[in-house]
């Protein structure tokens, strides 16, 4: 199962995860991605109550409270949460739990999200499913997923040797769009148009808002929003 073999390999690589934003040109992705996310939470309201589906070692979680949610992570790697735990963030509760399964009642949260999550799961839409049901009526699923068509994306799934994506499901703009719409409205945003290079780097505002605009197909990140109506 897909789920257990990314267990393994995300308790392995724990206390390395939060290295990657050392790198100046994945932070510069980190940032554009937050960016997207922050659009996509915009009207959800001040002290709304979040639960973050496969948050690991915290990282999304510090944002999340940064920006005022009442925040729950959920992670099915006890390494992972360790790591997250150990940052001591004391607005914020772990549990342990299986996002095909989500251990809570329904209509719970105000918000659910999830990023870079759907890639490494077993069933995406049995995960979808779980949220939606877990999300109280008004509310909204937010899911940050990794586009395959990207050049970033590219890279990743073609990098030689056993990584923490090589067993993972890419997603394109368009299976995204289609996946989502199947619960009820929605709507997809491209983003992170950042270069893998550093010499690109002055230019990264102006490729992303171009990118945005014109080719959100494109982006490294697609950040899909659906919507809980009220019945």
């Amino acid at each position: 199962m897909r789920l257990q073999k990314n267990k393994d390999l995300f308790a392995k690589i724990a206390q390395q995860y939060n290295s990657w934003y050392e790198d100046p040109v994945n932070r510069c992705m980190d940032r554009q991605e937050k960016a997207a996310v922050t659009d996509a939470l915009k009207g959800t309201g001040y002290r709304a109550n979040l639960l973050e589906v496969g948050c690991g070692t915290g990282h999304w979680t510090e944002f999340f409270l940064s920006k005022g949610f009442q925040t729950t992570g959920l992670d099915i790697s006890d390494e992972m949460l360790r790591v997250a735990r150990s940052k001591e963030m004391k607005s914020a509760h772990f549990i342990q739990g299986d996002a095909h399964k989500l251990p809570f009642e329904d209509e719970t949260f105000d918000i659910c999200a999830a990023i870079t999550l759907l890639e490494f799961v077993d069933d995406p839409r049995k995960v979808i499913s779980q949220m939606y049901r877990v999300t109280r009526p008004g509310g909204r699923i937010i899911m940050g997923v990794l586009n395959k068509y990207s050049i970033v994306g590219i890279r990743r799934m073609l990098k030689p040797g056993k990584t923490i994506f090589s067993d993972a499901h890419f997603f394109s703009f368009r299976e995204l769009q289609e996946t989502l719409s199947k619960f009820g409205r929605s709507r997809i945003m491209g983003s992170t148009f950042c270069l893998p290079w550093e010499w690109a780097l002055p230019y990264a505002n102006v490729i992303e808002e171009f990118g945005r605009l014109f080719v959100p197909f494109w982006g490294t990140f697609l950040v899909g929003v659906l919507f809980k109506d009220n019945r």
